[in-house]
């Protein structure tokens, strides 16, 4: 049996190695601390929501917001379904389970804000979640960046490559199909738009955030941007030209909401970041058109969202318009451009019935577009808007398209046509079915033929 003194001798030398390991733990950093996941979803805004399988669907938000709606979506469709019920809110409310009719893709849609609860939204599908760190790092990808060429030359050969184009104005692309297949999800019509002689296209959504011009739609949720991005993105694919752009018209009634539009324009630009679609190809239109008269006004809020847009997408070409529905004659000394040169300018037209006079309209904006060296195309083309009713003459209407193309100036246009209303011409065959209906069809391919000549 050991004695005292050499118990004691051992203890000694234990306490040597553990001041010895205290002193190197010391020394090291803080464990992080491991918290367990949750479903919890957090959305870039005030409002966020739980699903989990005790309470159901939670929806939590700041006391200012007193109450919100919910209803159930058709995860395949896009369609609302069942009542929309309308419940009050105090911080954190439970929705509770919902029994959908398909259980595997169905999801509810969470709408808040405005006076009808409806000025944003979110669903409850699960969203995308940081992965855990692999063993092995995969390699990022880049940044989209600016094609290795001077500013001058990359946004020239963008607008070079545009000749004939097609509007595709969408609220949004539920249901839409061409030949079976979802043109958000493949180049299918995309590919189509080629083969019938055009290359660029505009994707814009009706969106505005009063109703007192009688044509809008009103604010839709994000999804409704995600749409048309996913459609534009899929024509980058096959090496189209697109001009996409978040919101309609800019008018006296719009800017009366200018923090909601700053707001919407802010995340649907980053939308844009997110997906990173290729700049040689893809363009961020600031908005479909500015209706207002007044230059001054026009100038400042054009270049505010001019500002913001190249904060958030330093990499890409920017189009800008002008007042009065981006009217020609409107661009004059009184249009001040953007504050950096990376940009197109975008005007429509409506009025001219004659080759002369549309001839005359692009000799002024290319003369225009030299004096900034940007390039100009045009964005929206019709016939005689105030004089001819397309539905009496629709083999005019067509005809004079290809007479305007036929000026010998090498400037991009895509036409435009009314669907509904008095003037009931359409350029696609139905809601549904994005295809040109045969008479543009064969108008595009002929345009095409002088467009491309250059």
């Amino acid at each position: 049996m050991a004695t005292k003194a050499e118990l004691l001798a051992s203890i000694a030398e234990l306490n040597k190695h553990v001041n010895t390991l205290t002193a190197v733990a010391t020394a090291l950093p803080d464990d992080p601390v491991v918290k367990p996941t949750t479903p919890v979803v957090i959305y870039p805004s005030d409002v966020s929501v739980e699903v989990n399988n005790i309470d159901g669907i939670v929806v939590t938000a700041p006391q200012s917001l007193t109450h919100f709606k919910w209803v159930r979506v058709n995860g395949q469709s896009g369609k609302w379904y069942g009542n929309i019920v309308r419940m009050p809110i105090n911080g954190r409310t439970v929705i509770g389970k919902v029994a959908y009719e398909r259980p595997d893709v169905d999801y509810v849609l969470v709408l808040w804000g405005g006076t009808n609860d409806m000025d944003s939204s979110m669903d409850t599908r699960p969203k995308a979640t940081t992965p855990p760190v692999p063993s092995t790092p995969i390699p990022s990808t880049p940044t989209p960046t600016v094609p290795a060429q001077p500013a001058s030359t990359a946004r020239h050969r963008f607008v070079a490559g545009m000749h004939v184009g097609t509007n595709q104005e969408r609220h949004n692309m539920v249901g839409i199909q061409y030949q079976g297949a979802d043109p958000r999800k493949t180049t299918a019509f995309s590919s189509y738009l080629t083969n019938i002689g055009t290359d660029w296209d505009r994707y814009f959504s009706a969106v505005n955030f009063t109703m007192d011009r009688g044509c809008g739609v009103g604010i839709p949720g994000i999804w409704a941007c995600d749409q048309l991005l996913d459609c534009a993105v899929q024509a980058t694919n096959v090496k189209r030209r697109v001009l996409y752009s978040p919101l309609d018209v800019i008018d006296k009634a719009e800017l009366a909401n200018w923090d909601k539009i700053v707001g919407w324009f802010k995340a649907t630009a980053t939308r844009v970041k997110e997906r990173g679609p290729d700049p040689e190809y893809f363009a961020f239109e600031l908005a479909n058109e500015w209706a207002t008269n007044d230059a001054d006004i026009c100038n400042k809020r054009r270049n505010e969202l001019y500002v913001i847009a190249r904060s958030i997408l330093p990499n890409y070409r920017l189009v800008v318009g002008g007042p009065e529905w981006n009217g020609w004659h409107r661009f004059d000394k009184t249009w001040q451009p953007p504050a950096d040169a990376d940009y197109f300018i975008g005007f429509h037209h409506y009025e001219a019935r004659s080759v002369t006079a549309w001839a005359d309209v692009q000799d002024h904006m290319i003369a225009f577009g030299k004096k900034y060296d940007v390039p100009v195309f045009n964005g929206e083309l019709n016939i005689g808007f105030n004089q001819m009713k397309q539905a009496d003459h629709a083999g005019l209407w067509a005809q004079n398209f290809l007479n305007f193309a036929k000026t010998g100036r090498q400037m991009p246009f895509a036409p435009w046509g009314f669907i509904g209303g008095k003037n009931d011409f359409r350029l696609n065959i139905s809601g549904t079915d994005p295809r040109a209906i045969p008479l543009m069809e064969d108008t595009f391919k002929k345009c095409a033929a002088f467009l491309s000549l250059a």
